[in-house]
């Protein structure tokens, strides 16, 4: 193309001008050609523009006037050739692609020439400003406000937990789903479920209010230092797995609920410890319980003071293990006084073992001047010196008086079901 200015061209033919042929070469070269310059403006009004050379270059952008290299370029076939497919790219001075549109697959790389989906992004991905939240939306389309998403919120404020990952589904029933090994570097927090195929690793602490299940291995910590899970009901922890590592103090600790000193700890099945267990505290051994709701009617008419009636319903078959143990024992029921037909008579409930060998019992008073249908029985006490066996727990009553009672006595109740509860564990004193 002519580097002379149009007022130049103009000049030469001009009234009383004798354009010589390098005029007329000059107002050529100075006009657009589609088959050298491959721009042409169709009929339509469109304006084309070709591809030439190696890498099908449409057009460059100069920074200034006489630069030797353009700043950006528009290119048909970015290079290079072998990492690339054909599309539309921007790239820079070097001819290296910075976007690119696939034209066949319509998928868009940035910082590459060869992209694997919608956005295939070569570097680092930043959304958002310095300020408010950011999300990216997981959406199977338009509207869906039940898309996954993971959101970031800088900037300060109420928000405690800036960097958010959020299942599919509505608020409360969201799921996680994470393959392969995880690892978390600072804290982690699961609100509700959140399920790993393979392991997770928390360099930090780690806060589960809801249900997380892990196919692999769960690492907490470092291997310095005291690390703990911690299950809570509240604000503070009310079970603890601690492992302190370094120095003598090498330990796995596991602390019950409760305060220190007053903590229980319940091992439910099979127990079994390859090295040494040291216990500071009671050890209690598998509880026993039974939960009914039959009724007993006893007929009083026959019962003298003195006389022990023994209750046909209310029993417990144990097994004790160990010689130096007791039995902790929990009754609880209901009594129906109102048949009664005597007042200020004493009834005592008792507990004991094995009726025939007269082993050692407790008791609890009830007065049957209250005659009232619902009596509740609420009783709690160690049976002590029971050799190891199985034996029978069971529950009996008699009158404090001489005085022959008459009426019924009604445990549990017979027109309402009342359950009733007897518990046994086996416990160091």
């Amino acid at each position: 193309m002519s580097n002379n200015k149009r007022e130049n061209l103009k000049a030469y033919f001009k009234a009383n001008c004798a354009p010589s042929a390098g005029h007329f070469a000059n107002l050529i070269d100075g006009m657009l050609n589609f088959e050298e310059d491959g721009i042409v403006k169709s009929n339509d009004g469109t304006l084309s523009i070709k591809a030439v050379g190696k890498a099908n270059n449409l057009l460059n952008f100069y920074a200034s006037t006489g630069a030797d290299n353009p700043a950006w370029l528009l290119q048909l076939n970015p290079g290079p050739a072998a990492n690339v497919t054909l599309g539309f790219s921007i790239g820079n001075e070097m001819g290296q692609s910075r976007l690119f549109i696939d034209r066949k697959t319509g998928y868009i790389g940035i910082g590459t020439g060869s992209p694997k989906g919608k956005l295939d992004i070569a570097g680092v991905l930043c959304i958002g400003a310095d300020s408010g939240a950011q999300s990216i939306n997981f959406a199977k389309s338009g509207g869906d406000h039940h898309a996954p998403k993971i959101t970031y919120y800088c900037g300060g404020g109420a928000d405690t937990d800036p960097f958010k990952i959020f299942g599919a589904g509505p608020g409360g029933s969201r799921t996680i789903n994470l393959f392969d090994h995880v690892n978390v570097n600072g804290g982690l927090t699961v609100k509700n479920l959140a399920t790993l195929a393979g392991g997770l690793r928390v360099s930090g602490s780690a806060t589960i209010q809801g249900n997380l299940e892990i196919g692999g291995v769960l690492r907490i910590g470092r291997y310095d230092g005291q690390n703990s899970i911690r299950f809570a009901g509240n604000d503070e922890g009310v079970i603890r797995h601690s492992y302190k590592t370094g120095g003598s103090d090498n330990a796995l600790s596991i602390y019950g609920a409760g305060l220190a000193g007053n903590r229980e700890l319940k091992l439910v099945g099979d127990v079994e410890v390859l090295g040494k267990l040291h216990i500071k505290g009671n050890l209690i051994n598998e509880v026993v319980m039974v939960n009914k709701n039959t009724p007993e009617e006893i007929d009083m008419k026959d019962m003298g003071a003195g006389n022990h009636i023994r209750l046909s319903s209310r029993s417990l078959d144990f097994t004790k293990r160990y010689l130096d143990t007791e039995l902790r024992i929990v009754y609880s029921d209901n009594l129906d006084l109102s048949s009664l037909s005597y007042k200020d008579k004493v009834l005592k409930l008792t507990i004991g073992v094995d009726e025939e060998s007269g082993s050692p019992i407790f008791a609890d008073i009830y007065y049957c001047s209250d005659r009232i249908t619902g009596c509740a029985v609420n009783m709690f006490g160690y049976l002590k010196d029971i050799k190891p066996g199985q034996h029978k727990i069971y529950v009996s009553f008699y009158v404090l008086d001489s005085e022959k009672p008459t009426g019924k006595l009604v445990f549990g109740d017979k027109e309402n079901p009342v359950t009733w509860t007897m518990e046994v564990q086996e416990v160091f004193k």
